[in-house]
């Protein structure tokens, strides 16, 4: 509820989601991240849980915790948000 509330009121550059949420499905967040300019906010899902692109709609990577290295995660997010490496 939390999450949905900040998502809904506040702008980010960058939203990194795990899918498994205490109030619900973290996937049900991901239409609603929005910057000041009203484009959809980059969202990277790192999650322990395992799913397909397909399932996952607008997300610009879907990262599983226990296979991914710091050195992949930091790429992603420089990636999301179009910072040089």
């Amino acid at each position: 509820a939390q999450a949905k509330h900040l998502l809904e009121h506040e702008s980010f550059d960058l939203v990194i989601l795990d899918l498994l949420l205490p109030g619900g499905d973290g996937a049900d967040l991901l239409p609603l991240p929005k910057q000041k300019n009203g484009l959809p906010t980059p969202v990277i899902v790192f999650s322990v849980k395992d799913v397909a692109e397909h399932q996952i709609q607008g997300a610009k990577a879907i990262l599983v915790k226990s296979r991914t290295t710091n050195e992949v995660l930091l790429d992603s997010i420089r990636a999301a948000i179009n910072l040089p490496r």
